[in-house]
Formats: structure tokens, sequence, C-alpha cells
């Protein structure tokens, strides 16, 4: 049965009263009497006198995010309310950056407070003087999603450039262990794991946008998500091209590479590795059937170039052009009879953006920078009238990043414009050395489009 408890100023009362019969009659109980109201005093007032914080419900929700707020920022969001707050914060640090001016003059500052203060339950003081530094995780992983080829790679984090990454050699297998019959059976024959080391020498991507010194906080906000998109594109775009068509030798492969700070110099790609370990097919060769087109027998022709510990088709990738890809579409079903479309495999899909189907269970990947101009050498001169097909797998290759987006603007004053500059560091390399016994990638070329 409850009962109801007096009021804090009825019980003082009552207690109050009760010491004073005491003290009359010089009762023995006085220090236990005092001792009681002390108890309902801390009980009701706090430690230190003040009012006494109600405790949080057992089942409320967490008062702040593990981290706190910046804590909330290098995190995947996980309800609308902190992507919402990952958002404001993406927005007040871009516009701070352009206008160059005190994150806390911005109007949409405000907002970011009130957003900071509905994630902390405890108290409307949290958030208050919150400041963002970097950009949260939303915009990064916008960059994650929209990457294609690059989203297929292993993907690494390292402290510093250059940097070696240890792997594991050739790999072992186990032995037969006989059961032991007596006290001097033989001991399990030792194996030592052979290691190499990767080295990740990471590059700067950048891009840069300008804009008119007119722009206000209003107009900021207004173009915030242009911005945004245009740095994503630029980063992705720059890293795409690199994976599929980079060379790093001093006279790049393709003659239309020419001027010294191209994207494409910033490592080997997927084309430029398999034409130095000769892992190329000529698609116009074939002899079994005897034609020149473009035809499903190709890609086995290009995946035979492989060594043979590559070619489990759960982690190789198939990239062509859309002309390629058209060229199939086109042609009548026995060329390509073997080919699923994306609706026809289901759950058999790679999460990534550009895969239109498979064949022999490969995903068909199309990327724009897979060139329609190549040579007969599989080089692109801008003038030539094939395209190429490349087989790779993916876990074969690692694409390692020093650094995340950083944006940082600067003001022009004789062209009265700020320009904002993105940029990230990162590197692209084979786990292992590429040679003979080791071929994790093959390339079709002179694959007819015309």
């Amino acid at each position: 049965m409850s009962t109801t408890t007096p009021p804090a100023v009825d019980q003082l009362a009552a207690g109050l009263a009760e010491l004073r019969e005491a003290a009359k009659s010089n009762s023995a109980d006085i220090a236990n009497l005092v001792e009681a109201m002390k108890g309902l005093v801390t009980a009701d007032t706090g430690e230190h006198g003040g009012a006494r914080r109600p405790a949080a419900p057992a089942n409320a929700e967490p008062i702040l995010p593990e981290g706190g707020l910046k804590g909330l920022l290098s995190r995947k969001a996980t309800n609308d309310q902190e992507r919402e707050f990952q958002a404001l914060s993406d927005r007040v640090l871009l516009a701070a950056t352009i206008l160059r001016c005190d994150p806390k003059s911005l109007k949409c500052y405000r907002d970011l407070q009130v957003s900071a203060k509905a994630l902390n339950t405890a108290t409307d003081a949290a958030g208050a003087d919150f400041v963002p530094t970097g950009y949260s995780t939303q915009l990064i992983d916008e960059i994650r999603i929209e990457r294609k080829l690059a989203g297929l790679c292993d993907r690494v984090t390292i402290p510093r450039s250059p940097f070696k990454w240890p792997v594991a050699g050739s790999s072992s297998l186990g032995v037969l262990i006989a059961e032991p019959t007596n006290d001097t059976a033989a001991l399990v024959p030792a194996q030592t794991p052979t290691t190499l080391d990767t080295t990740f020498d990471a590059k700067t991507i950048g891009t840069r946008i300008a804009f008119s010194q007119e722009l206000d906080e209003d107009s900021i906000v207004a173009v915030e998500q242009y911005v945004r998109q245009s740095i994503v594109k630029a980063v992705e775009d720059s890293i795409e091209t690199a994976l599929l068509n980079g060379d790093t030798t001093a006279t790049h492969m393709d003659g239309v590479v020419t001027a010294s700070n191209d994207c494409r110099k910033a490592w080997k790609g997927f084309r430029r590795l398999a034409i130095d370990a000769s892992a190329t097919y000529d698609t116009a060769t074939n002899s079994s059937p005897a034609t020149t087109a473009w035809e499903q027998g190709d890609v086995p022709r290009i995946l035979k170039k492989l060594s043979a510990q590559y070619r489990f088709a759960g982690d190789l990738v198939l990239v062509i052009s859309s002309a390629a890809m058209c060229k199939m579409l086109e042609t009548d079903t026995t060329n390509w009879a073997s080919f699923a479309s994306i609706d026809k495999i289901g759950s058999q899909a790679l999460n990534v953006v550009g895969q239109v189907g498979q064949i022999y269970g490969i995903p068909v990947i199309i990327s724009p920078y897979m060139s329609d101009t190549l040579h007969t050498d599989g080089k692109d001169t801008g003038l030539g009238t094939a395209s190429g097909a490349v087989i790779f797998n993916r876990r074969a290759f690692a694409l390692a990043t020093q650094r995340g987006l950083v944006i940082n603007t600067v003001y022009d004053p004789e062209a009265l414009q700020y320009r904002l500059v993105g940029s990230m560091r990162a590197d692209f390399q084979p786990w292992r050395t590429i040679g003979s016994t080791d071929l994790p990638v093959g390339y079709g070329i002179k694959v007819a489009v015309a």
C-alpha cells in the first residue's frame, strides 16, 4: 500500500518541533534527530544546498552522443536529429570559411546551437559555445558513396607519408598430423609466414571554386548544396580517372595527358599496370571464332591474363566504356548470351554506382573515363577509334588516405573573388608487387565500338 510523502517544508517543521521538545526533556535522542534532519536536507536540496535536479528516467535517451558534439562529426549519424546537426555544422563551417568571418556571427550558427541543445537533454547550455572546426563524415561519405572504382578496392588510412604497410607474402598450407602413439611423437612442423611491405606515398588531389566577394551569408546558404556537389564530384572524378588511367612515367602513356599537374599522373592505374606486365589481350585477333567484334568470348580471354590465384569471380570486376556497353546491347543475343542485366541479378549486384550487370559472375561497371579514342596499342592518342576493357581483382589493390577532405579559402583582391580550395591526400597501390606470376589485372585492347 502506497503512502503520500509530506512536503519537505512540513517535514522540516515537524522535525524542529520534535527537536525542541527533546531539548526540554534532555532526551538522548537529540543526536539521532539531528542526523535524521541532515539526511532530509541533503535528500531534498542537494550537496551544496541548491535545488536538486530530478534524476533522468531509467529509459531516457543518451544525454549526449559518445565523444560529445565533436565526436558526432567524426562518425556516421544514426538518426535524423544527428544528420541535421552534421548538415548544419558543415553549413556553418563552409559559410564561415568562404566569408572569412567568426562562425558565431552567422545566422545559421543559431540554428546549429538549437540543434546542439536538442541533442543534449541534461542542460540547455549544452552546445551553446560549440564551434565546428572540421567537416562531418556526412560530407566525407558523399565522396566515398560516389566513388565507383575506388569504392571497390580495399581502403586504408595511413598516419604519414610515405608509409610501409606490411602484408602477407606467399600463403602456406597446413600439414597432415599423425595421431601420437608414444612419448616421442614427432613435433608438428613449424611454418614461418613470409611478409612483404607495400609503400604508400600520398599525393594531394584538389579542386578550386571561385566566388564573388559580393556573396553574403544568405547567398552562401543558397549555393551550399552546389558547392558540396562540385567538391565531391571533382575529387571523385579525379580519383576515378587516376585509378583507371594513371601513369607516373616521365611522358604519360596517353598523348592526351600533357599538363604536369594532371591528376592522371598521381600513380599507376590499372591500364598502365597491365601494360607494364604485358597483361594485354587483343580483342580484334580472335581465332575461334574468327571475328574482330567485341564479344563475350573476349571476357575469359582477358581473364586468362590474370594469375590463377586472382581468378575468383567474387572478387573480379570488368570495367568498360558506355560505348562498349551499347555495342553489347545492340548486337545479337548470341554474342552476349551470358550477360545478365542488373534487373536480373538482384541481390548479387555490388553496392556500387555504375554497375550495369554481370557476365560469367563478374560484375560489369561502366566508367566514363574508359576512353573510346584508344590507339591499337591500348594507349589514348585522342585520335583512335577503339575502346578498352579492364578486369581486375579488387582485393589485390588498396586506396590509402592520409588526410580527408580539407577546405580553405583565399581572397584575391585583384579579381575581387574568394577562391575555395578543397583537397585530400591519397595513394593507390597493388598490395603485392606485380610480376609474371602475380598478375591481378588484365587489359583488353582494340575493343571495337564504332
